[in-house]
């Protein structure tokens, strides 16, 4: 076995750090000392401290910034980067033909939750995503060093511990900006929790919402006012029936999401917002539901006007449809990962990795700034996003599973210095 009572108490110790991200707890966290505590441990290894700083403003200025990451960042000005540094580990020197990445989260979703065990069973925010994961990689290195102690002279090894990949913020001021430094190899490794099958294509998101800004009434009232929940839910309808088919036959996923307008039953809400989330694959796909939605929004707004502005009850409503909508691209202009490459995939396979040929399973993560022409990034990790309750109530990971993870990564690092040596 691998894993050793250093790895669990590195583990309970990560845990035990708030690193919710500030994308939804607005505020600071305890991302930097985790880090810190991750680096000690790292340390003992042979590693050095290469990188430990925050991102540039300028990773937040460009159109691939999320709106939400713009308008957490505007909430709490220079204490929102501040608060998230990216941490690069280095071991060895060597060419980036000779280099393999590993990267994974520190960043959690909230609530942070209490640090549990039972048996074998490790329970706390971040357990299976991605602290354990994390740690369970350093034990893989560790191994394989202590089986051949001449890796660090042959390659290098290179671990991103980052912040700003939950919360929406799809790595842009974490993985991208250590991307853009130049940290990328001949090999990228994203951990995260894929049931051990690792991705070699991963998917981005765009979000659209849809805002009603109309004139509220009461109950007594309904014929004068001009009702939100009615035309966003009827857009919702439409949505459902006219665009989510036409995404997912060009390759693509869509969720209608929220439909917010008001809880009170004896009012007429004419304010409220609809969001809709599409996963996509590669950059046709992406343009082929913005052309979608650019269709059928007009053809949904003039469909409503039609079909509701006989009566008076809704008349007001359907009078003012195309003003009191309008559309807005809270996230666009991602880009995607989609790369194959016949030596590195052998060399996965020998140490033991199998790949996710489920091409209709979407997966989104950091891996989409990782896309580099002499390189080959795959996503891959212990435990599951939905059996590992990962942004849920009992977030949990198994010993047993971080254990055969770690002997995977010392059959890698080990396959790969052997690899490159041809």
């Amino acid at each position: 076995m691998i894993w050793t009572t250093e790895d669990r108490a590195l583990l309970l110790d990560l845990l035990r750090f708030d690193t919710t991200t500030p994308m939804e707890s607005g505020t600071a966290g305890e991302l930097a000392a985790a880090q810190r505590r991750y680096a000690d441990a790292a340390r003992l290894l042979g590693f050095g401290v290469l990188h430990h700083a925050s991102a540039s403003p300028r990773a937040l200025s460009d159109v691939a910034v999320p709106k939400a990451v713009s308008d957490v960042a505007s909430a709490m000005g220079a204490q929102f980067l501040a608060a998230q540094p990216n941490l690069v580990l280095s071991l060895g020197d060597a060419s980036r033909e000779r280099t393999i990445v590993f990267n994974f989260h520190m960043d959690t979703v909230s609530p942070y939750l209490p640090v549990q065990e039972e048996s074998d069973i490790v329970f706390g925010r971040g357990a299976v995503d991605d602290k354990g994961p994390g740690v369970a990689l350093l034990a893989g290195i560790r191994a394989a060093l202590r089986r051949d102690d001449s890796l660090a002279g042959r390659v290098r090894i290179i671990i991103h511990v980052v912040g700003g990949e939950e919360g929406g913020a799809m790595g842009v001021y974490g993985t991208r900006a250590l991307a853009a430094m130049g940290s990328v190899g001949r090999l990228n490794v994203v951990v995260e929790p894929t049931r051990d099958r690792y991705f070699d294509r991963a998917t981005a998101t765009m979000t659209l919402r849809l805002t009603a800004a109309g004139r509220g009434g009461t109950d007594d009232e309904p014929n004068t006012a001009q009702n939100a929940t009615l035309l966003l839910g009827y857009l919702a309808a439409w949505f459902g029936k006219r665009v989510l088919p036409v995404v997912d036959d060009a390759g693509g996923r869509g969720c209608l999401a929220g439909l917010h307008t008001g809880t009170t039953h004896n009012r007429v809400y004419g304010h409220g917002s609809l969001l809709l989330n599409f996963a996509y694959p590669d950059e046709e796909t992406a343009s082929i539901v913005e052309r979608t939605v650019d269709r059928e929004l007009p053809a949904a707004l003039e469909a409503f006007t039609t079909a509701y502005g006989g009566h008076p009850t809704t008349a007001a409503t359907a009078r003012a449809a195309t003003t009191m909508v309008r559309g807005e691209w809270l996230k666009r202009g991602l880009p995607t990962l989609d790369n194959r490459d016949s030596a590195m995939e052998r060399l996965l396979r020998e140490a033991g990795f199998a790949r996710h040929d489920d091409a209709t399973r979407p997966i989104t993560c950091d891996a989409i700034w990782l896309t580099v022409p002499d390189g080959y990034t795959i996503v891959c990790g212990p435990g599951d996003l939905a059996a590992n309750n990962a942004h849920g109530d009992g977030e949990h990971v198994a010993v047993a599973d971080l254990d055969a993870f770690a002997g995977r990564v010392a059959a890698l690092v080990t396959q790969f210095a052997g690899k490159v040596d041809e």
